[in-house]
């Protein structure tokens, strides 16, 4: 914001121009000048004295005689904070999971100067990147702005706390998945079944595979999970002892869990989250711990063929053994087609017993005008997975 950067000696002047050249034109459909101006001008009024770390929220509807502009009636959201991923999926995904309508959204990173006591200024100051991010929305159907407006706040809050948590422990929760690794690989039994594989499946995931949000460390006693004090990290700070879902009983012996956690995510996508659980055991097989992540599969854990996932690829293979048909027929290369089709979560989560029958009637009826549904129930006892294929056309 200093002259050298081109900028103007004034801040609002400055903000303006450089918030007006990052919002896409779409988003002005139906805006005079001057009525962009203003809704720039009550976010510059806004975020114009912000504290280091501060997290600046307000969601409000506007009338010109109380507030000197409006919205053209809707509600307005407004948020000042430290630029930092999976802030505007997450927040756009609260509002829509509390029924608002979005209308408009800006959302700009601004390098801005700020001085000691927080405030804006043209040059000599502190410099920092920020997300400033401002959405227009109606509320829901047959409901007052005023009736819900407190509990869209609240919400925004909780989805904004969680992004920052995840984000700021990003690092320690990769640090913990390779403690892990170590601890499965020297372990009394890191030559047992099931520990390399899982091994293996925890490196993909610290390659971009896995969106990680939160971790926690248990002592496992007979059929008791005991939360390690301290080691809650992301979206599991300070909820030690808290939380009561263990996925298996104590006594199971597996060495990686991979099942959905009973909460939804309040960050990049609403949806269960995934629990990854690193089983450790004494000399003699016993659960003695598990290490807990929890977060999302990326995107990329999708779009990846399941021959080149670790776990997968070896479930994949053991389904297209017991199916039996010879690989290079016409009915082996609609076993695999079959397999690639699979959600991924199912692939992940099922037993092979399970996948084995879906996957050879979806072999059997390919290219068939024929609609097939088939039900999982969660060997956990938490949910049931419903899957429905129908012609392409349908």
């Amino acid at each position: 914001m200093t002259g050298s950067e081109g900028g103007s000696s004034d801040p609002l002047q400055d903000v303006q121009r450089r918030y007006r050249e990052q919002l896409p034109p779409e988003e002005l459909t139906g805006l005079t000048d001057a009525e962009l101006e203003t809704r720039i001008a009550a976010h510059f009024d806004f975020g114009r004295q912000r504290a280091e770390g501060q997290h600046l929220l307000r969601v409000l509807t506007p009338l010109q005689a109380a507030d000197g502009w409006d919205a053209d009636g809707a509600t307005v959201v407004h948020l000042v904070t430290d630029d930092r991923p999976f802030l505007v999926d997450s927040l756009t995904m609260e509002l829509t999971r509390q029924g608002w309508s979005l209308r408009r959204l800006f959302h700009p990173q601004l390098t801005v100067q700020r001085d000691a006591e927080g405030a804006i200024v043209g040059r000599d100051g502190v410099t920092r990147a920020e997300s400033w991010v401002a959405m227009e929305a109606f509320s829901p159907l047959g409901v007052g702005a005023a009736e819900v407006s407190d509990a869209l706040s609240v919400g925004l809050a909780a989805a904004l706390d969680d992004v920052t948590a995840a984000v700021a422990d990003w690092q320690a929760m990769l640090g913990a998945a390779r403690e892990a690794i170590d601890e499965l690989e020297t372990g009394p039994r890191g030559d047992a079944t099931g520990v390399l594989p899982a091994v293996e499946l925890l490196r993909w995931l610290m390659d971009d595979h896995f969106v990680f949000l939160g971790y926690r460390e248990y002592r496992i006693d007979a059929t008791a999970f005991e939360a390690v004090p301290g080691t809650g990290l992301g979206i599991l700070r300070g909820e030690d002892g808290a939380d009561t879902f263990h996925a298996v009983p104590a006594g199971d012996a597996e060495v990686l869990v991979i099942t959905k956690d009973p909460r939804r995510s309040l960050v990049h996508r609403s949806i269960y989250l995934d629990y990854i659980g690193v089983r450790l055991h004494d000399a003699q097989g016993r659960p003695v711990a598990e290490r807990r992540f929890l977060g999302l599969f990326a995107a990329s854990a999708y779009a990846e063929s399941v021959q080149h996932i670790p776990m997968l690829a070896t479930k994949a293979r053991e389904i297209t053994a017991r199916i039996g048909y010879d690989p290079n027929s016409y009915s082996g290369h609609a076993v695999r087609q079959a397999i690639e089709s699979c959600p991924r979560d199912e692939l992940f989560q099922a037993a092979v017993d399970d996948l084995v029958p879906m996957v050879a009637t979806l072999a059997r009826v390919r290219g068939r005008r024929t609609v097939k549904a088939f039900v999982r129930h969660d060997r956990y006892g938490r949910f049931v997975t419903a899957q429905e294929y129908l012609p392409r056309d349908r």
